[in-house]
C-alpha cells in the first residue's frame, strides 16, 4: 500500500528533472512520487501550476491543514473513481429513514465496540466499563442516536482524563483547544478525516453524502460517520499514549492568533505525527477478512463493504475491533 505523506514545516515543492523536492529554509526532502497515496500539509506549502498537474497525473490528493491542525481543504484530483450510480444509491439511502438509520445504528455501535476495546486494556477501566456496557439505545430518529453517542463519548473522554498522568483533562471542548488533552485529540482528529477523506477517494463513495452525521454545504460529512467507528482505537489510543509521554514543551498557548487556545507546537506535532503513522501502518490478523490487514487498509475496506451494501450486494456489518 502506498504511503501517506506528513509536512510540519513551511516550504515549497520543487521538481528537478522527474524527481520532486519540499524545500524549506532548513530541509530538503526528496519525495517518492511514485510511492504516495496522499500529501498532508500542516505548515505554508507553496506549489506551482506543474507540480499540481503533477499530482493530477498521480491521483494523489493534497489536504491542506493550518500549524494547528484545523481542517482548511483540500486539492482532489480530477480522475476521482466517482460513480454516478453509487450516488444515486448514496442519496436514496439518506432519504429512505429506515434504510439510513440501519446504518447510523451500525456506526454508532462499531464506534462503541471500538470504545469498550480501549477499556480493557487499562487498569482504571471497571466503572467505566460497566456504564459503557450500560449505556444502550432505546430506541428513535437519527438525532436521538446522536445524543445517545454524544453520552458514549462523555463516558470515553471521562475515561481518559482517569488514565492520562501528565495533564488535567475534565470536558471535550475543541473550538478552541482549551487544554493539552483537547489539542491532542483534535490533532488526531484532523489526521484521521484526512486518512478517512483518502480511503474514500480511493472508492467510488461520494464523501458529500453521508447518514449519521447531517450533511452540509463544503462539508464531507461522510468522513465523519466513517471516522467515528475508528476515533477510539486510533485518535483515543494516541491520545492515552501522547498524553502520558508529551510534556507542556511540546505545547503553546495562542492567546492573540485568530486560532487562540492551547496547540502541539513544531515539535510536538511531528512526535505526534510519526506515532499516528506507525499507528495506522500497524498490521493486524482482521476475523472478519480472514488475513492480517493494516488500520489503513480497514479503513478502505470499510469503504467497500459500504458500496456493496448500498449496491443490494452485502449487509453491512460494522467493522469489530480485534
Amino acid at each position: 500500500m502506498k504511503e501517506h505523506l506528513y509536512l510540519i514545516d513551511n516550504g515549497m515543492f520543487l521538481r528537478e528533472s522527474n524527481t520532486i523536492f519540499f524545500v524549506g529554509e532548513k530541509l530538503r526532502y526528496r519525495i517518492p512520487i511514485n510511492r504516495i497515496s496522499a500529501i498532508s500539509c500542516f505548515g505554508k506549502a507553496s506549489m506551482s501550476s506543474m507540480i499540481v498537474s503533477l499530482f493530477c497525473k498521480k491521483n494523489i490528493p493534497v489536504h491542506l491543514f493550518s500549524k494547528y491542525g484545523k481542517y482548511e481543504g483540500s486539492f482532489m484530483p480530477a480522475e476521482w473513481t466517482y460513480s454516478g450510480k453509487v450516488l444515486i444509491q448514496q442519496a436514496e439511502y439518506y432519504l429512505n429513514k429506515e434504510k439510513r438509520m440501519y446504518l447510523c445504528e451500525a456506526f454508532v455501535n462499531g464506534c462503541k465496540n471500538s470504545m469498550l476495546e480501549v477499556i480493557r486494556d487499562y487498569k482504571i477501566r471497571k466503572e467505566f466499563l460497566s456504564e459503557l456496557k450500560n449505556t444502550t439505545f432505546a430506541g428513535g430518529d437519527e438525532n436521538q442516536l446522536r445524543s445517545y453517542e454524544g453520552r458514549l463519548w462523555q463516558i470515553f473522554y471521562r475515561f481518559l482524563g482517569a488514565n492520562i498522568r501528565n495533564f488535567t483533562f475534565i470536558r471535550r471542548k475543541p473550538n478552541p483547544p482549551e487544554d493539552e488533552i483537547n489539542a491532542l485529540i483534535s490533532f488526531g482528529n484532523a489526521l484521521l478525516y484526512g486518512t478517512v477523506l483518502t480511503e474514500i477517494y480511493n472508492t467510488q463513495l461520494n464523501p458529500q453524502i453521508s447518514f449519521l452525521h447531517t450533511p452540509m454545504d463544503k462539508r464531507n460529512s461522510l468522513v465523519l460517520d466513517i471516522a467515528d467507528i475508528f476515533k477510539p482505537i486510533i485518535v483515543g489510543r494516541l491520545t492515552l499514549k501522547m498524553g502520558n509521554f508529551l510534556k507542556k514543551e511540546h505545547f503553546e498557548n495562542i492567546i492573540k492568533h485568530k486560532e487562540k487556545g492551547i496547540f502541539l507546537n513544531q515539535k510536538g506535532r511531528k512526535i505526534f505525527v510519526s506515532e499516528y503513522d506507525k499507528r495506522i501502518k500497524t498490521i493486524i490478523y482482521v476475523p472478519q477478512l480472514k488475513r492480517d490487514a493494516s488500520l489503513r487498509a480497514i479503513i478502505r475496506n470499510e469503504c467497500y463493504k459500504l458500496i456493496r451494501h448500498l449496491k443490494g450486494e452485502f449487509i453491512y456489518n460494522v467493522f469489530e475491533p480485534w
